[in-house]
């Protein structure tokens, strides 16, 4: 920029800026917003920088993380790198606790790990009924996880439909 360039810009002198650290603090190591305008189902929970431990995050955020469950009903953990099925279920135990056992298994599921299963093995042709997960069991999980693994090609895309069910009728008044 030149003085002529100053003068038609209405600037006497010229600016100068400074670099201003900025400090990342476990509060402010991930973001939250809506995933959709006027929808807050799901709330998005991402990483603002690269290398944020999930764990570690998630360890010390467990009040921040269950607010947003209660107050919204579904979080979308976005960007935080879980590269392994044993990351993925280090990271579900920090924030569920214990995880469930598969038992009396109503549906074709491979195990990968521990206690991290598979969706329903069907065939990709096929779509599954909506339907209350694990609601035959005596114990059922208040909470799912679920993790993309292997991004769908574009020609064949598929996803999952997660519905909300009010329980209002079945407790007391």
């Amino acid at each position: 920029m030149d003085d002529s360039d100053e003068k038609r810009l209405g600037i006497d002198t010229p600016v100068r800026f400074a670099r201003k650290a900025t400090r990342l603090t476990p509060g402010n190591l991930v973001k939250t917003f809506s995933l959709r305008e006027g929808n807050a189902l799901p709330v998005v929970m991402q990483p603002v920088a690269k290398g944020v431990d999930p764990v570690a995050w998630a360890s010390g955020n467990r009040d921040l993380i269950e607010k947003n469950l209660l107050d919204i009903g579904a979080i979308l953990f976005r960007g935080f790198n879980i590269r392994t099925t044993e990351e993925f279920e280090s990271f579900i135990e920090t924030i569920a606790g214990e995880l469930l056992e598969y038992r009396e298994r109503s549906s074709p599921r491979s195990q990968l790990s521990g206690s991290i299963y598979t969706s329903t093995d069907y065939p990709p042709g096929e779509s599954i009924f909506l339907h209350n997960e694990n609601s035959y069991q005596n114990t059922w999980p208040m909470k799912l996880f679920f993790s993309v693994r292997n991004l769908p090609s574009k020609v064949v895309r598929r996803r999952s439909l997660i519905a909300e069910e009010s329980t209002n009728a079945f407790l007391p008044r």
